[in-house]
C-alpha cells in the first residue's frame, strides 16, 4: 500500500511564495495610493478650516491679517506669513488672537482665575476666537523641522527655521520633517501678480525649495518654481500663448481679493505638482 504524501515540495512552496509577492507587488501601490489620498483630503479639510477661520478674522477686524513678516525678540527672530497665520486663528497659546500680540495668562496668584488670558498689566483680557479647533491640527514651531539635507541656511532664514518659538500649522505627510501651511495676503490695490502677492512674505521658508520670484515682464510661464507662474490664474491676460497671457499686464493671481493658502504636499516642497492650495490651477 502507498503511503499518502504529507506537506508541500519545494517546488509546490517556492510557487506559492511567488503568488503571494506578486499579490503583494499589486497590492501595496494601491495601499500606498490610498494612504496618500486620505491624507491630502484631511489635510485639504484642515484647509477648509483655516480658510472659514480667516473668513470670520476679517469680519471681527475688519480685514485679513497681513502677512508682511516682521521681527521680534530685539530682533532673534521673524515672523512670516506662515507665523502670522497661525496667531491668526489661535493666538500664539490657542486661546485666541491678541491685536497686540501680548500673551500671557494668570497663575492664580493675583486674584484673576489661573489659565485666563491677562494683558501686560496682569488684568483679565479679552482675546478674538479661537477661530479653528486647534487641537484637531498639526501645530509646531519651525525648529521641530528641517530644510533639505545640505541645505545651509542663511542668518536671515535661522530666523525664521531656528530661533522662532512662534507655533506654525504644519501638514501631516511626513512624520519627521513636516512642512507649514503658507498664507499671503492679496495687497487689492496691486497692479501686478507680484506687487498682489508678495513672495517675500514666505520668501525664508520657500527659497530652501528653489522657489523665486521673477520681476515683471520676465514671468517663466509653466514653471512653478516661479512664484508668479504660479500663482497666476491662466484665465487672465491676453495673448497667443501662456507665456505673453502671464506677462501681460492684465494678468491676475487667483484669489486677487483675498488670500492664498499654499502646501508643499506629499513631497515637502513648493512649487510642484503636488502642492495642496486654496484655489484650483
Amino acid at each position: 500500500m502507498k503511503l499518502r504524501r504529507k506537506g508541500f515540495t519545494l517546488v509546490e512552496l517556492l510557487v506559492v511564495i511567488g503568488i503571494i509577492a506578486l499579490l503583494l507587488s499589486i497590492a501595496l501601490p494601491a495601499f500606498n495610493v490610498v494612504k496618500k489620498k486620505a491624507k491630502e483630503t484631511a489635510f485639504r479639510g484642515v484647509m477648509h478650516a483655516v480658510e472659514s477661520g480667516l473668513e470670520v478674522f476679517k469680519v471681527d477686524m475688519g480685514d485679513y491679517p497681513d502677512s508682511k513678516p516682521f521681527q521680534w525678540g530685539g530682533g532673534s527672530a521673524t515672523d512670516v506669513g506662515a507665523h502670522i497665520l497661525a496667531e491668526a486663528v489661535f493666538g500664539y497659546d490657542k486661546l485666541g488672537y491678541q491685536k497686540n500680540h501680548f500673551y500671557a495668562v494668570a497663575d492664580g496668584t493675583t486674584g484673576v482665575r489661573a489659565g485666563t488670558p491677562i494683558d501686560a498689566n496682569g488684568s483679565e483680557t479679552s482675546r478674538f476666537g479661537p477661530y479653528i479647533e486647534a487641537d484637531n491640527i498639526r501645530i509646531g514651531t519651525m525648529n521641530e523641522t528641517a530644510p533639505p539635507a545640505g541645505y545651509a541656511l542663511t542668518a536671515a532664514q535661522q530666523l525664521v527655521w531656528e530661533t522662532n518659538s512662534h507655533p506654525v500649522i504644519f501638514d501631516d505627510f511626513s512624520k519627521d520633517f513636516p512642512m507649514p501651511l503658507l498664507y499671503y495676503k492679496a495687497n487689492t490695490r496691486g497692479r501686478v501678480i507680484d506687487d498682489i502677492y508678495r513672495y517675500d512674505d514666505n520668501a525664508e521658508i520657500t527659497d530652501v525649495n528653489d522657489m523665486f520670484k521673477q520681476p515683471f515682464t520676465k514671468y517663466i510661464a509653466g514653471n512653478l518654481k516661479c512664484f508668479p507662474s504660479y500663482v497666476w490664474n491662466p484665465k487672465t491676460g491676453a495673448g497667443a500663448n501662456e507665456a505673453l497671457r502671464l506677462n501681460d499686464p492684465a494678468a491676475r493671481p487667483f484669489k486677487k481679493e483675498s488670500f492664498i493658502l499654499m502646501s508643499a504636499g506629499i513631497d515637502g516642497s513648493y512649487g510642484t505638482d503636488d502642492d495642496i492650495n486654496n484655489f484650483t490651477r
